[in-house]
């Protein structure tokens, strides 16, 4: 592309998770729901799915935890013109916002346009709740045991490997690092061969604490066939993942 458009810098496919957080409405695909990318400077990418289908286009950041970041699902130039009309409209959404009815307006249209306001507002940080970068959360350290010992926080003892054709009661421990007075809500979603197996309630989590917050859940396996991978994954309220640990089977 020429003349003033936003040049692609190439094309990025993305697994089948990754696809549906776009359909599901999630703006962001993480680094770990990319299967190909072109590994050099960040730009502008086509993004496609492994049967080839276009999924729109995004910003592409080789070096971060969020990959992409989509702009749009059609196949317009993303230049000049195209981020003019977006910033036209939020402005305009701003100014629309900050206006106010003149006092000689009656109460019941002054209550009317008051209650309006409102419901924009509340609708455009719903919106745009999505589009606000993740807290700056980290994934310290993670465990897998057998028994867990609620008094200290300590797996014990400590699982590394499943034993094919085993039943196991297994424990998963994680200890988040977040600054002081965060807050966020998280949660544990247990993957057995890549398919969900169990996803916890969601934990308020409170960050400042030197170890890290803790956060535990267990799943029992009535048989481990062999070959299984099984993988845990840590993931906010809004579906932003923080980290992952996972342990295999042998044959």
């Amino acid at each position: 592309m020429t003349g003033g458009q936003g040049t692609l810098t190439g094309q990025v496919v993305v697994s089948a998770k990754g696809a549906g957080r776009w359909q599901a409405g999630h703006p962001w695909i993480y680094r770990t729901d990319v299967y190909d990318e072109p590994r050099d400077a960040p730009g502008i990418v086509a993004v496609t799915d492994r049967r080839g289908r276009h999924l729109g286009q995004a910003l592409y950041s080789p070096q971060s935890e969020i990959r992409l970041r989509l702009l749009t699902r059609g196949r317009e130039p993303i230049d000049a013109a195209w981020w003019s009309a977006r910033i036209s409209a939020a402005l305009a959404l701003i100014g629309f916002l900050t206006l106010y009815p003149p006092p000689s307006q009656s109460l019941s249209r002054r209550v009317g346009f008051g209650v309006l306001i409102a419901v924009l507002l509340v609708g455009l940080v719903e919106l745009g709740r999505s589009f606000i970068p993740p807290a700056p959360l980290r994934l310290v350290s993670a465990e897998f045991g057998s028994g867990f010992q609620q008094e200290s926080l300590q797996i014990e003892p400590a699982v590394t490997r499943l034993d094919p054709d085993a039943s196991l009661r297994l424990y998963g421990l994680t200890a988040i690092r977040a600054p002081l007075g965060l807050k966020e809500k998280v949660q544990h979603r247990w993957y057995e061969n890549g398919k969900l197996i169990f996803a916890s309630p969601f934990y308020n989590m409170i960050g400042g604490r030197e170890e890290g917050f803790r956060l535990w859940t267990a799943w029992t396996f009535d048989r481990i066939a062999p070959g299984t991978e099984l993988r845990l994954d840590l993931e906010t309220e809004g579906g932003q993942l923080i980290g992952r640990a996972g342990l295999k089977a042998g044959k």
